[in-house]
Parts: C-alpha cells; sequence; structure tokens
C-alpha cells in the first residue's frame, strides 16, 4: 500500500491529497477482494497498464466493464433495488438546517420525481471530458474539436448540482490525454489484443521507430506521441496475445477487414502495408527482443518486459491522443464526504469516483480510476450508512 500511495502521489506531481491517497491505497486489495467476492473474473495475471507505473493490473476475462458492472448489478437486483433508467437527476434536496435528504429528476417524457433518502445522498456521476465548455473553463489549454474516449454523459452534472448548494472543487485545472486512443473517434476500443497491458507490446512511429518507453506516465507519452508525424503511433505485438475476441468483446478479424487493425504474416508485409521502412520495423522490432532478454532498455529506458515479439501472424493498432480523465471535482474526506467552500462538510452528500478531485493530483495512474471508483464508492456506502 505504502508503495502504490507513493506511485501515486509522485506519479501526480504531488499534488494530490495525501488523507485520500493513503485511505485510497490502504483499501484496494479490500476492493479487488470483495469484487471477487461478487463475481468479478479475475485474471491470474497481474500485468501493467498505459501509464501505471507497475505492475498491479488485474484484467478481467470479460469484456470492458462488463466484469465488473454485471456482478453489482445481479448482487442489487437479488436484493431489489430499484433502478429508474431515462431519468436525469436535476437537483438536491435539503432538509431546513441545511442536509442533503434527496434528490429530484426527470424521465424523458417530462414526468418529475422527488425522491427522498434517510440516509443521503451518494454522487458517481462521472466526470467532464463531454463537457467542452467545462472543460475548456478548467483547461484552456485543450482544444474544443479534442475528441474523448469517454460515453457522452460525462458531462460534470454531479459537479455543477453540488456546487450549486455550496460545495467545494479542486484539481478541475487537471484533465488527462490518454496516448493510445483510436484516431479520429477518440475511443479506446479496436485493440488487436484480448490484454490491454503494455507487457508484450511496442509502440512505434511512422518510421518504424520507437519513440518512448512504452511505461512511461500518460502525459509523457501523449507528449511524444505529438512529436511524431502525423502525431499517431502504432501498438505492434504478435498473436501470442490476441484471441478472437478483444477486451472490448470486438472479433478481431473484422476489425482487420475493416482496416481498423493491420495483420500480416511477416514485419515485412505489416510494415508495408502501414507505408513504412521494412527494415526498420524488423530492427525495432529485434533490438527489443534483445531488450526482453537483458531485460534492459538502454535508448528510453524502459522496465516493463514480459514476452518476445516473435509468434506470427503479426498485428498493428493505429493510435493517437484523445482526452480521458478529469482529474479535479468535488472536494471529498477520506470518508467521501462532500466539502463546502469553508471547509465544512455538507450533511448528508458524499461523492465517489471521477466526480470527486483531490486523489490523482495532476496525472492518474493507469488503473487507479477503477480502483477509485469502486473503493470510495465503498466508503461512501459505509458513511451514508454510519459504518464508517
Amino acid at each position: 500500500p505504502e508503495w502504490h500511495a507513493l506511485q501515486t502521489y509522485n506519479g501526480g506531481d504531488k499534488v494530490g491529497h495525501i488523507p485520500l491517497i493513503r485511505t485510497y491505497a490502504n483499501n484496494v486489495l479490500d476492493t479487488l477482494h470483495w469484487m471477487q467476492s461478487k463475481g468479478s473474473p479475475v485474471m491470474d495475471r497481474v500485468s501493467q497498464g498505459a501509464g501505471a507505473l507497475w505492475q498491479r493490473t488485474h484484467q478481467l476475462d470479460a469484456p470492458a466493464g462488463l466484469g465488473l458492472v454485471d456482478p453489482l448489478y445481479q448482487d442489487a437486483v437479488k436484493q431489489g433495488v430499484n433502478f429508474k433508467l431515462g431519468t436525469r437527476v436535476t437537483d438536491l434536496v435539503l432538509d431546513k438546517s441545511g442536509k442533503v435528504i434527496g434528490i429530484t429528476a426527470e424521465d424523458k417524457v417530462g414526468n418529475k420525481y422527488q425522491i427522498l433518502s434517510k440516509n443521503g445522498v451518494i454522487l458517481a456521476t462521472g466526470g467532464y471530458s463531454q463537457n467542452k465548455e467545462m472543460r475548456q473553463k478548467s483547461a484552456p489549454h485543450l482544444t474544443p474539436d479534442m475528441v474523448s474516449t469517454n460515453q457522452p454523459g460525462a458531462t460534470g452534472d454531479g459537479i455543477t448540482i453540488a456546487t450549486r448548494h455550496g460545495a467545494d472543487t479542486t484539481g478541475m485545472n487537471y484533465v488527462q490525454v490518454y496516448p493510445l486512443a483510436t484516431p479520429g473517434t477518440g475511443t479506446l476500443q479496436g485493440r488487436a489484443r484480448k490484454m490491454s497491458g503494455l507487457d508484450d507490446v511496442i509502440d512505434v512511429n511512422k518510421n518504424g521507430e520507437r519513440f518512448v518507453k512504452e511505461d512511461a506516465r500518460r502525459d509523457e507519452f501523449v507528449a511524444a506521441i505529438k512529436k511524431q508525424p502525423g502525431a499517431v503511433c502504432y501498438d505492434i505485438n504478435d498473436s501470442s496475445i490476441v484471441k478472437p475476441l478483444n477486451s472490448f468483446n470486438e472479433d478481431v478479424e473484422t476489425l482487420v477487414q475493416i482496416g481498423r487493425i493491420y495483420k500480416a504474416d511477416t514485419l515485412a508485409d505489416l510494415a508495408k502495408q502501414l507505408g513504412m521502412p521494412a527494415d526498420k520495423l524488423e530492427a525495432t522490432v529485434a533490438e527489443f527482443n534483445k531488450m526482453v532478454e537483458a531485460k534492459n532498455d538502454p535508448k528510453f529506458g524502459r522496465k516493463l518486459f514480459d514476452r518476445q515479439i516473435v509468434k506470427a501472424p503479426f498485428y498493428a493498432t493505429p493510435r493517437a491522443p484523445s482526452i480521458h480523465h478529469t482529474m479535479g471535482g468535488l472536494e471529498i474526506t477520506p470518508k467521501a464526504q462532500v466539502v463546502d467552500k469553508n471547509g465544512k462538510i455538507i450533511p448528508g452528500l458524499y461523492a465517489a469516483g471521477e466526480v470527486t478531485g483531490g486523489i490523482h493530483g495532476s496525472n492518474r495512474l493507469g488503473g487507479n480510476a477503477t480502483a477509485d471508483v469502486l473503493t470510495f464508492g465503498r466508503i461512501a456506502a459505509k458513511s451514508a450508512l454510519g459504518k464508517n
């Protein structure tokens, strides 16, 4: 936990809030075990996601997200939880003392609701990467035309609603760009492989050359890609980590057929498809394979090595930066209580996940978002029930 906390703090340029980071790091392993008890299909192999800085990523043997959401959903259904889909929360309900006791909402046909709770309200509404106005106000260095990896609902509504009632925010100027998204659309889909880690992958530019250590921080990776021709790169991997369906449950052969992924029996043919010098790509892969043997990268200082790239067919996936995570959000205590601008707890109001700020500092480590959501989600629930 101390190593995880230290990397999270240092990886966020030492501006993250230490009490939150410690709470997160000290509880995240218990969160993993709890998710396994709910039925999450956690794979045995521990890998390192992009920008994670350490091999502590626990992949799931399920399409992205499903292995986390479905077990929790099924468990909630068994307990009689009532889900109101297609219904948008519009505001909080406070009693005369200022305690949050519920929410107001409206459905797609205009019906209005007031839902009260004796235990308070937990905001888990996500970040604001799809809210261009909020994004530009917070981080004006990002151009309005930049695409995002996130779903359309990541519009910062929870932040807007809570601040309406005096909630404070922190780190709103910290917006993370993910280095390896799909060019043009910004999505994370379209990978050639089942695993989302970078243990067995290299990234090359249009000249077939590596240009960065693949286990770098995400902001470093993004800066390096932007300096390459066309501001794009290519994941290069062999077939040893490829299965018929990738981590997003997409059929890899279909992605090859429609030109999202390139596949070839030789590196020379792969290079030809990509329009890059074959000798350069072959030399780059050969150099990497030697590095795997030596566990040493004299050129860029990569520390992450597992398997060589040797098993045909070989794959290349075009990748480009895309807005990914908003590190800023509502100010919370280690018990997930939302605080106001005077540093006082807003009674009855809790928050967890990307709607909050302070945990990740200026740069979120890969894998820390899902773990943050689940860990502080549980903490928020326990706090609301008076069990913390």
